[in-house]
């Protein structure tokens, strides 16, 4: 059984929240040697999204 999607609609200031939340949360992973996949792909469907919309 497929599970549905689930969407947000985030402000500049809530993406950029999310955004140094997971790079956060990479860092951590980096640091225990661990898989980094799944954050690295979340990270680039995020600034993918936002677009021209974020300055970073």
């Amino acid at each position: 059984m497929k599970q549905p999607k689930i969407r947000l609609t985030l402000n500049h200031t809530e993406t950029n929240l999310l955004l140094l939340s997971l790079n956060q949360l990479r860092n951590l992973w980096l640091k225990k040697d661990s898989d980094t996949f799944l954050v690295d792909e979340l990270f680039l469907k995020i600034v993918k999204k936002a677009g021209r919309r974020l300055p970073l």
